[in-house]
């Protein structure tokens, strides 16, 4: 009983622990929002600053359980074999004190980093202590003297506080008149403590649909959004986002190679130093009316194969079926993502460059200017206001400071309102489509750029308040289908995203007549499941569908093919008038069969297959097409595609 009683008593110890910090964190946090937050308005963001607090509160969980969780381990664990509570309490007050400066320290670094570099601490932190020590060495003295001055008092203050709280009494472990009284005791304390730390765990939450760094932009605000992280979760942001980019494919290339690739790609055969002369494109002349407002859709986990023939029964995407059968409406099948993951998606059609893992989106040169393949930047220079709309978190994949470096003016994401519908990833695309109709307004032409979020796992979408198990789709299951309960919630899900898009489209369309639409996936969902054995195409492909005034069958040629970097040199022989410069990696669709490509897979006219095998398949939903692909030559573009684009993201514009 003596090792129990020691026993409970650290788990009250590690409780105080626990709350202490946390407490601290808050503090740290709101103290962080009062000295960084313009004086004059602070009190017109009290809404937002509330947020803040709530969510980072839930985040500083985490950071809090790993401090609390260590004394358990070297106090409360050890005191099943150390007797003297003496020593255990000493090597838990000794911890404590060295967390106080450790977070103190940090608190007061975060502040100048902050103002030097508008974030907590990032992956940019790595880059500053190797490329930059002597400017970091004299722009800190600035703020040492000061930060020696509160670092003392601060520490001093904190350490006597959580002394006294850890002096203060605690209850020994209850006796019982049975037996099993003691048995049930024990059990409701490891029922407890799992509950606990599974609540720690995961944010304020049992389940992993919880507040992490990667969503932990919950307001409008970057101040208040970097509020919400605390220096433990901002040092984990900037040591995953180093990794990340450290693990980035090294092609091996040289400034030869690169000027060979441009010649390829380009049909020039002069030679040049400057990317810009390899990529440089005169539009042929405008095939549409010029749209007033462009709606580039992306819409998450949206495959092909629900729209193809071989699963019409299923009929999950009838609405986006119905808008590709319009007159006014162009579908290509054979397409692919620009990669296997939504980043990759965004990261094509943003830049308009190939996927080669080297994650432009947290590269430091992409957030300071824009790629001369951006789409964004392209678009204003026709008259365009652009703007970036996400249903999740402007934080989530840096986002946020991504697209608005790379030509879109406005940024708008679930943070800009508040509603109780979404999960970790963000808010229900109905209300958020709801809400980017709602916003849009005739006072200039707009380009916008949609990303959906709802069709992705935790798959939190009240389908029955949809109306999804009352319509003839889930009613014409398969009845093996319908005792699949997760299966029935993916197909849900794709249903749904289906649904809402395609009202999305109808409102606007009604609204502004003479608006162009381009909807297509970010990559194959895992509803693929469904399909036991998927060939290359199902397993692959994405839909990309064009509809607005003008647009025809015919506006593509037969037997087309691209990937996503192709949307943008598209839509502008689309709209743009004859001899508009642009400037892009991927040709046009509009000119015929074109190389679409992404890490695993390549696409040419009819017939996919993977990179490095010589084995390939034709669309089963192509016409007939009797070419073969060459596929030294697929390779040699593959290979020119990927060369330019690693340079051009790692290197810049000059090749020397």
């Amino acid at each position: 009983m003596l090792r129990i009683n020691r026993f409970y008593k650290g788990m009250q110890q590690d409780l105080k622990f626990f709350l202490f910090f946390w407490i601290v964190f808050t503090i740290f946090r709101l103290s962080f929002i009062i000295i960084m937050f313009p004086t004059e308005t602070i009190l017109d963001n009290l809404s937002g600053i509330w947020v803040s607090l709530y969510y980072g509160a839930r985040l500083s969980l985490k950071s809090t359980g790993v401090l609390a969780l260590s004394t358990f381990l070297f106090c409360t664990m050890a005191g099943l074999v150390i007797t003297s509570e003496k020593y255990l309490h000493k090597i838990r007050v000794s911890m404590g004190y060295i967390y106080v400066f450790i977070i103190t320290l940090l608190f007061l670094v975060r502040i100048p980093y902050y103002r030097e570099f508008d974030s907590g601490f990032n992956q940019f932190i790595f880059n500053t202590f190797r490329d930059d020590t002597r400017a970091l060495f004299y722009s800190s003295l600035h703020y040492v003297p000061l930060g020696i001055i509160l670092l003392i008092p601060i520490c001093f203050l904190l350490c006597k506080t959580l002394k006294r709280c850890l002096e203060t009494k605690v209850l020994d472990f209850p006796k019982f008149s049975k037996p099993y009284y003691t048995v049930a005791f024990l059990i409701f304390l490891l029922l407890f403590s799992y509950t606990f730390w599974r609540f720690v765990r995961f944010g304020g939450g049992l389940t992993e649909n919880s507040v992490r760094w990667t969503n932990a932009a919950k307001t409008n605000q970057l101040l208040l959004n970097e509020a919400i992280l605390d220096d433990f979760q901002a040092l984990s942001r900037a040591y995953d986002t180093h990794e990340v980019l450290a693990k980035a494919r090294n092609l091996d290339l040289n400034p030869g190679k690169v000027a060979e690739f441009g010649r390829m790609l380009s049909g020039e055969v002069t030679e040049s130093n400057d990317m810009y002369d390899y990529f440089r494109k005169s539009a042929q002349g405008a095939k549409l009316p010029k749209p007033r407002h462009i709606f580039l859709i992306v819409a998450e986990s949206y495959s092909q194969w629900p729209l193809m023939p071989a699963y019409e029964n299923l009929n999950i995407a009838s609405g986006l079926k119905s808008i590709a059968n319009k007159e006014e409406a162009v579908y290509l099948t054979s397409f692919l993502s620009n990669g296997n993951f939504t980043i990759g998606a965004v990261n094509g059609v943003v830049t308009g460059l190939s996927e080669v893992k080297v994650y432009p989106n947290y590269q430091k040169k992409s957030l300071t200017e824009a790629y001369p393949t951006a789409l964004a930047a392209q678009m204003k220079n026709l008259g365009y206001k652009t703007n970036f709309w996400y249903g999740g978190y402007g934080s989530w994949q840096n986002v946020e400071k991504f697209t608005l470096a790379q030509g879109f003016e406005d940024f708008f994401s679930c943070g800009d309102l508040i509603s109780p519908n979404g999960n970790t990833w963000g808010i229900d695309d109905g209300v958020f489509l709801r809400y980017v109709s709602a916003k849009m307004t005739d006072d200039q032409p707009s380009f916008n750029v949609i990303l959906t979020v709802s069709n992705h796992p935790p798959y939190s979408i009240d389908l029955e308040k949809a109306g999804f198990f009352n319509t003839t789709t889930y009613n014409n299951f398969p009845a093996a289908v319908k005792q699949d309960a997760e299966m029935v919630k993916m197909l849900g899900h794709f249903w749904y995203s289906d649904k809402v898009i395609t009202e999305f489209i109808e409102t606007v369309k009604a609204q502004y007549p003479d608006s162009l639409f381009i909807i297509t996936g970010d990559h194959v969902g895992g509803n693929i499941r469904y399909i036991s054995n998927p060939t290359l195409f199902e397993r692959y492909s994405i839909p990309l569908i064009i509809y607005g005034k003008g647009v025809n069958k015919g506006i593509l040629p037969a037997n087309t093919s691209g990937a996503q970097i192709n949307i943008g040199p598209t839509l502008i022989e689309l709209i743009a008038p004859k001899g508009f410069i642009y400037y892009s990696l991927g040709e046009s669709l509009t000119k015929g069969r074109t190389l679409g490509v992404n890490l695993d897979t390549w696409m040419y006219g009819n017939y996919i297959g993977m990179h490095g095998d010589s084995n390939y398949e034709k669309s089963p939903l192509s016409t007939e097409d009797n070419s073969k692909p060459d596929l030294g030559e697929i390779k040699k573009m593959t290979d020119a595609m990927r060369g330019l684009s690693w340079w051009q993201v790692m290197k810049g514009n000059k090749i020397n």
